[in-house]
C-alpha cells in the first residue's frame, strides 16, 4: 500500500500544482483586462482630456480671432477719419473756389 499511497499522493501534488497554475492565469488575465466600470472610467478620462484640449485650442484661436478683428476695426475707423478729413478739405476747397468765381463774375 505504500507504493499506492505515494502514487496518490504525487497524483494530489501535481494536481494542486494544476490548480494553482490555472488560478494564476485566470488571475492574470482578469488583471490585464480592466471590467467594463474601469474600462468606461478611463475613457471617460480620456475624452476629458481630448476634449479639453480642444476647449484650450478652441479659446486661444478665438482670442486670435478677435485680437485680429479689433485691430482692424481700429484701422478701419482710423481710415473713415482720415477720409472724411480728406472730404471736408476738398468741401472747403470748392467751397472757396466757388467763392473766388462768383467774385470773378461780379467784376
Amino acid at each position: 500500500m505504500t507504493v499506492s499511497s505515494g502514487l496518490s499522493l504525487a497524483f494530489m501534488v501535481v494536481g494542486l500544482l494544476a490548480v494553482v497554475f490555472a488560478l494564476v492565469v485566470v488571475w492574470r488575465r482578469t488583471a490585464s483586462s480592466p471590467s467594463p466600470a474601469v474600462a468606461q472610467a478611463q475613457d471617460r478620462t480620456l475624452l476629458d482630456q481630448e476634449a479639453e484640449t480642444i476647449r484650450a485650442r478652441a479659446e486661444s484661436e478665438a482670442t486670435g480671432i478677435l485680437e485680429r478683428a479689433r485691430e482692424e476695426a481700429e484701422q478701419a475707423a482710423e481710415g473713415r477719419r482720415e477720409v472724411e478729413e480728406e472730404i471736408r478739405a476738398v468741401k472747403d476747397e470748392v467751397r472757396e473756389l466757388r467763392g473766388d468765381l462768383e467774385r470773378r463774375e461780379l467784376r
